[in-house]
């Protein structure tokens, strides 16, 4: 994984998780104790059927209450989701411009 050897206590075990983008494939992931592999990052994902705007004032509280000086930022599902498919979105506007501009451009020298 990282190169360290010492045992690891694994904390969860999920199905395919896609990470880097929905077209690309899945990689194996260990989630392990945070205390036995400290990073500079962490994802927290959670689900609530509560509003957002409480569960995230929740959250960034207990943060807060933890360690003051981890810069806590917050996203919700459609907005990863969303961000996920900004590439693919400039690819179609892109394609569509320039279709566009081809049919314009066919059209006016059929009327010239």
């Amino acid at each position: 994984m990282d190169g360290d050897l010492r045992l690891l206590t694994i904390v969860g075990i999920v199905a395919d998780v896609h990470e880097y983008g929905l077209d690309v494939p899945p990689r194996p992931t260990v989630y392990v104790n945070l205390f036995q592999r400290p990073r500079a990052a962490i994802t927290v994902t959670m689900l609530s059927d509560a509003d957002t705007r409480l569960v995230t004032s929740a959250a960034r509280g207990i943060l807060q209450d933890l360690n003051p000086e981890i810069p806590a930022r917050f996203r919700t599902f459609s907005q990863v989701y969303s961000a996920s498919l900004g590439s693919r979105r400039f690819n179609v506007i892109l394609i569509g411009f320039f279709e566009s501009w081809r049919c314009f451009s066919r059209r006016q020298a059929c009327l010239a």
